[in-house]
């Protein structure tokens, strides 16, 4: 038994290009198999990183247990692309957004009773601001986790054994996380000793082609309106804002970026704009258009905005204050640390 596997269970196209980060520059040694969810494959710069990429299905909309039953599927064939490239692995590293997602944990108990030889972990890879702040593992928390692993359906599917996380939602203080993945001036309220960041995202991004065209703004759309994150009166407010704001300063080249979860809404959208057809993560369209300003209300890409172009871009948040989002408090205060202004 020797060698290594490393596993991306992705879902983002910012979660699929960090993968590819990670499997180029910390997993170069290892086999590398991302497994992915989503309608198409990710985008990807340098696909040749992975040995196997692999499609997670979709549940069917009608069916007893559906969701359970596709989750059986999906790391089941995960299960043989492993084996495919290594049998018996010394160790396997589940790369993934989130310790708690159901989708992904079940892969974690699932791979240790398959592969019992071999030493199996987990690493946290970058999933926007949802860690910037700890999220404790409170009582009611706890009591949701257990009832996820001890629910009277799973006897029917003996396969799906919940790994219960401790001490936090995100899994970052867990033991069996090894290694937490961040980018840079996107800070984690973790050990020092797991985290490991992803320097130089700017220049692996950039080997793409460049299409600046002048002085340009962009427009980051959210799924805020689809998730009732926001009410339609507050969403005519801060778009209205938004609008405002790019009329008074001159902006005759406004970008639309749809985020890709946001179904058929199109927050902050107004005909003027060009939408985007965009292959990849927004990140890899920033440096592509190069715009002056990016907008939006608490979308990551304003972070990475930042961390990418520094003091040769603006990054405005509208309207997070009128958002029913619980961490907007610490959103605000980590935005001006980092340079995001807040109208």
């Amino acid at each position: 038994m020797s060698g290594s596997v490393a596993v991306y269970l992705v879902k983002t196209e910012l979660e699929a290009l960090a993968s590819e980060i990670i499997a180029g520059r910390f997993e170069a040694q290892s086999h590398n198999l991302l497994a992915y969810s989503g309608k198409q494959e990710p985008f990807l710069i340098n696909p040749g990183v992975f040995d196997t990429r692999l499609a997670f299905s979709f549940p069917p909309k009608r069916g007893a247990f559906s969701e359970r039953r596709t989750i059986c599927q999906n790391i089941e064939a995960l299960e043989r692309e492993l084996r495919k490239l290594n049998a018996a692995p010394s160790a396997i590293r589940v790369h993934l957004p989130r310790l708690s997602t159901s989708k992904s944990n079940y892969a974690i108990n699932y791979l240790r009773k398959r592969f019992p030889q071999s030493l199996i972990s987990v690493c946290l890879i970058p999933h926007g601001l949802v860690s910037i702040e700890l999220i404790p593992l409170d009582t009611s928390r706890k009591i949701k986790l257990l009832k996820k692993k001890l629910h009277p359906v799973n006897l029917f599917f003996p396969m799906l054994d919940y790994y219960i996380p401790t001490g936090d939602l995100i899994g970052g203080t867990d033991d069996i996380v090894q290694s937490i993945y961040t980018f840079p001036s996107i800070s984690v309220p973790f050990t020092s000793e797991k985290v490991i960041e992803l320097s130089g995202l700017k220049s692996y991004i950039q080997n793409t082609p460049k299409a600046r065209t002048g002085r340009s703004a962009m427009i980051i759309g959210q799924p805020l309106l689809k998730n009732g994150s926001i009410s339609e009166s507050v969403h005519v407010q801060i778009r209205d804002q938004m609008r405002n704001w790019l009329t008074s300063n001159n902006f005759e080249n406004i970008y639309y970026s749809k985020h890709p979860r946001s179904g058929d809404f199109l927050d902050f959208f107004v005909d003027e704009y060009q939408l985007i057809e965009q292959k990849g993560p927004v990140e890899i369209v920033l440096c592509e258009l190069q715009p002056v300003v990016v907008i939006s209300c608490y979308s990551t890409a304003l972070a990475t905005a930042k961390i990418l172009f520094a003091d040769d871009i603006r990054s405005i948040s509208f309207g997070l204050s009128l958002t029913q989002s619980s961490k907007r408090e610490s959103l605000a205060r980590y935005f001006q640390s980092i340079g995001v202004e807040l109208h």
